[in-house]
């Protein structure tokens, strides 16, 4: 029987200083989506959360997308705070030819409707094990 190769991805996990234990659960699921999805997790990146458009744009910079395929996050709106945001996020990835996952959004610039805030209700019915709170928790 031949074993499938795992896609390489890395988790970036961003924490809430006022709510760590909250943090540390969205990085556990985190995992545990990787593992559901038969995804190799090459490196796990932790950052202090903050809603700074030009330090989320340096994290993500700072990747090194060799041998990567995913970068795995929890919401898109841990990174985006708007439509431009998501959009401009996603022609970024497309750039690196990296995909942008979430758990709560499926594939960024796939999974999302039209107004790229709406998201397929699909992907939550899919991913409902592993979604911890319904808004964005931060």
């Amino acid at each position: 029987m031949k074993i499938k190769n795992k896609e390489s991805v890395i988790i970036l996990s961003y924490y809430n200083e006022e709510n760590i234990g909250l943090s540390i659960n969205i990085e556990e699921k985190l995992k545990e989506y990787c593992e559901y999805r038969n995804y190799k997790v090459a490196e796990i990146i932790r950052k202090v959360y903050h809603n700074d458009i030009k330090t989320i744009l340096d994290d993500v910079i700072s990747i090194n997308p060799d041998g990567i395929n995913k970068l795995i996050i929890y919401d898109i709106n841990d990174m985006a705070s708007c439509d431009k945001e998501v959009v401009m996020f996603e022609a970024i990835f497309d750039i690196v030819n990296i995909e942008l996952e979430t758990i709560k959004q499926g594939v960024i610039g796939k999974n999302l409707k039209s107004n790229c805030i709406l998201i397929d209700d699909n992907i939550l019915e899919q991913n409902k094990q592993f979604i911890i709170c319904e808004d964005t928790p931060f």
